[in-house]
């Protein structure tokens, strides 16, 4: 692949070529003709090399996605772009010496060419604008030394974000259970169930005992013997979920309290380097404002 200060080689040939001076007003008409065709002939050469070195790429990275060939052909495809705009300056020029009209002012571009090849973004400018860059992408390291340091603290606050809502679905539930058994009436409506059975199976055992005089009214005063024996153990039941659901409450709060006091330290660990994301965030932004005039954007 070719040398990456290619780029910069080409826009030095094109500054080489010297179009702002026959721009000059006080410049003698037949020097000016001769400026305007040797620029042409110049800009003509560069055209052709250019072309020539975007076709060796695409040949040699004919394997690589469509979006790769684009990053890799970015900083070619601007300066073919301003090849276009110088060629169309001097041929305008060109027009208004032959018509008489009143000389344009020259056409003004960068001395550097600057970019990310990862990214495909490139721009062109003076000194100035290339030191900008230089700071902005000085300040995005940083940033980005400061985003892996802070990943991990990250990652395990979101992991303790998660675990603290399923607790919180589950402590929900169980609170809920827990309210509905202290309810009154909840367990009232038990009992009341086991003596209404004891009451039924009394009065059939009676009434079958006594009126037909046969042992299987035995069977229903049996039957309402045992509901009755079942009344302590559904008490007994009653409390001992109560209990037990109560403890799982209190063990879930505690849960939650501990996560609530481990989140809460690690945001307090990770305060620092936010501050310092943002701080840093807001420079390299506003760095890459002040570029955006530069910027041009490529197409394959």
């Amino acid at each position: 692949m070719f040398n990456q200060t290619v780029p910069q080689d080409y826009l030095n040939d094109m500054h080489a070529i010297n179009i702002p001076r026959i721009f000059h007003p006080k410049m003698k008409p037949r020097d000016r003709a001769d400026g305007i065709r040797k620029a042409k002939q110049e800009l003509g050469r560069l055209t052709l090399e250019l072309q020539h070195h975007r076709d060796t790429l695409r040949s040699k990275n004919k394997k690589t996605s469509s979006e790769e060939l684009t990053r890799i052909l970015a900083p070619y495809n601007l300066l073919q772009n301003l090849l276009v705009q110088l060629t169309s300056e001097v041929v305008n020029l060109e027009d208004i010496v032959a018509s008489g009209k009143m000389l344009p002012h020259a056409f003004e571009f960068g001395h550097y060419i600057f970019g990310v090849e990862e990214l495909g973004e490139w721009f062109l400018g003076d000194q100035d604008q290339y030191d900008e860059w230089l700071e902005a992408e000085e300040v995005k390291q940083r940033l980005n030394g400061f985003k892996e340091d802070g990943q991990p603290l990250l990652d395990k606050l979101t992991k303790i974000q998660r675990e603290f809502s399923e607790l919180k679905v589950t402590y929900l539930a169980a609170q809920k259970k827990l309210d509905k058994q202290h309810k009154r009436g909840y367990l009232v409506r038990r009992l009341l169930l086991l003596v209404l059975l004891m009451g039924l199976s009394s009065a059939a055992g009676a009434y079958v005992y006594i009126e037909m005089t046969n042992s299987l009214g035995l069977v229903g005063l049996g039957l309402a013997g045992f509901f009755f024996l079942l009344m302590p153990f559904a008490y007994f039941d009653w409390k001992k979920s109560n209990t037990k659901l109560v403890a799982s409450v209190r063990e879930l709060k505690t849960q939650m309290r501990r996560l609530q006091m481990e989140g809460k330290e690690v945001k307090n660990r990770y305060r620092p380097i936010e501050i310092q994301v943002q701080a840093l965030q807001k420079q390299y932004d506003d760095l890459r404002a002040g570029l955006a005039g530069g910027k041009a954007v490529s197409v394959a």
